[in-house]
């Protein structure tokens, strides 16, 4: 929806009006970018016309979003930076059909609809920061839908430690063989491929809270353009960029994880294996959960040593050169592994009980998508005590 001059002069000062509804969207994206801080220009909203567009900027110093909307023969205007988080209140309390005119004046902003009228105090544009520029070293055009799911799921497998600042964010790899998105804690790991990279080549690490606003940003749009160079990226949509620091450091060695034999391959119904995870789980907080697999079953059991023991059975199908595999599992990363698979069947590939094992969807390609979860020691069964010797 466009925006339609109010007669105001042109002057530098902003003098436009436009619905409440885009006005808010706008405001209400922008927000994930400002941040509580003792410096108040991080609270606030960066506002100017240039060439037929408003635009709003907001940062945290990690982040950089902006976003714009038309506005049809607004001339330009100098930028003023006001309390983000205040003027999104005043927008979004005035009647939805309402049409909001804006004026500044300096650094006081008039915001008005109808007999509505609230003055805001904004601060010097000159003190809003300014980010690095991004020497596009690379920069390629990728399906938003394809990169958001990735994005999104991978961040779900990621470290909350500070003493592994590198895993605590999602790696994007371009290679020869596509595009691959990978989140891992060191107990569970996922990986998405997707196969088209054009001429993109690299790797970047980006941090947890963009993935958020990544997700929040561009879920309507069809594709995305990425420019990075080796210290940070920018995202570039229809009418909305994310700007960003990126991690620094080496990635764990994940690929050699994604190479071995798994001569042991269980396919189970997805929901009904969460369901059972889940139900035994309701008997105590331990999270040590035994798996038994064999012809026609997979067995669960969970023992604690004060409430007592809970098992179930979930029906599969298990393809093995051995007639059974046994193995434990953290309950919670075997679910958060589950949960980011989306067919109605899925596949545990198996190799050892001491050996990290797949999760595929089964109805997917070989090699698209997989979590990859790290097992538990299995505990040795009871020995009975020798006999004496006579």
């Amino acid at each position: 929806m466009t925006t339609t001059l109010t007669g105001a002069p042109p002057t530098r000062d902003l003098a436009l009006a436009l619905p409440r509804a885009p006005l808010a969207a706008a405001l209400a994206l922008v927000s994930i970018g400002t941040k509580k801080s003792t410096l108040p220009i991080l609270g606030a909203v960066r506002l100017a016309v240039t060439d037929g567009w408003l635009t709003f900027v907001t940062t945290d110093l990690e982040q950089v979003v902006e976003t714009r909307l038309p506005v049809v023969g607004v001339p330009d205007s100098a930028p003023v930076a006001l309390p983000a988080k205040r003027l999104a209140d005043v927008v979004s309390h005035l009647p939805a059909s309402a049409e909001v005119r804006l004026a500044t004046s300096g650094l006081r902003a008039t915001v008005s609809a109808g007999r509505a009228r609230f003055e805001l105090n904004g601060l010097p544009a000159d003190e809003f920061p300014t980010p690095p520029p991004i020497t596009s070293v690379v920069s390629a055009t990728l399906p938003a839908r394809a990169l958001l799911v990735g994005l999104r799921r991978a961040a779900t497998h990621t470290s909350h430690e500070d003493s592994r600042p590198t895993i605590n964010g999602v790696l994007v790899e371009a290679t020869d063989d596509g595009v691959r998105i990978v989140g891992t804690d060191g107990g569970h790991l996922y990986c998405a491929r997707m196969p088209d990279a054009g001429t993109l080549r690299g790797e970047w690490i980006l941090p947890r809270p963009v993935i958020t606003s990544i997700t929040r940003l561009f879920e309507d749009e069809e594709t995305l353009r990425l420019e990075a160079d080796d210290r940070g990226a920018r995202l570039v949509g229809s009418m909305s960029t994310l700007s960003f620091r990126l991690i620094e450091g080496p990635y764990p060695n994940f690929r050699q994880l994604l190479r071995f034999e798994t001569p042991h391959v269980a396919t189970v119904n997805r929901a009904a294996l969460i369901a059972a995870v889940k139900g035994v789980a309701a008997m105590s907080d331990a999270l040590r959960l035994e798996a038994n697999v064999s012809a026609g079953e997979l067995a669960l059991s969970i023992d604690h040593e004060d409430a007592g023991r809970a098992e179930d059975v979930v029906p599969c199908q298990f393809a093995s050169a051995g007639e059974r595999f046994r193995f434990a599992v953290n309950r919670e990363l075997l679910v958060a592994s589950l949960e980011v698979t989306t067919g109605t069947d899925v596949v545990l590939q198996l190799s050892a009980p001491e050996r990290a094992f797949f999760i595929r969807d089964a109805a997917a390609p070989t090699g698209e998508t997989c979590a990859l979860v790290m097992p538990l020691r299995l505990e040795m069964p009871a020995q009975k005590p020798a006999r004496k010797a006579s």
